[in-house]
């Protein structure tokens, strides 16, 4: 069984699933541009809760810190203000 785009295929089924049994869709899968910029994926929840932190307020703070920033420099320099 080939599993090429497989991410794709199961949004796609999920989304049907939603339809057929009449469940609200998520926001996300209405429209791509309302998706929570502050979710995580499972790699990020792991790190922050290693340290101890609330995974979206740490996002938070990296969106806010990039965003003020138009340089590497200027990102990096953004973040130790923050520590």
């Amino acid at each position: 069984m080939r599993m090429s785009h497989f991410k794709s295929k199961l949004n796609r089924i999920s989304r049907e699933l939603f339809l057929e049994y009449g469940w609200d869709l998520p926001k996300g899968y209405e429209d791509q541009d309302n998706r929570d910029p502050l979710n995580y994926g499972h790699v990020e929840y792991h790190q922050a809760q290693r340290q101890n932190i609330d995974p979206k307020q740490l996002k938070s703070l990296l969106i806010s810190c990039w965003q003020k920033s138009d340089t590497k420099s200027a990102f990096i320099h953004a973040l130790k203000e923050q520590s």
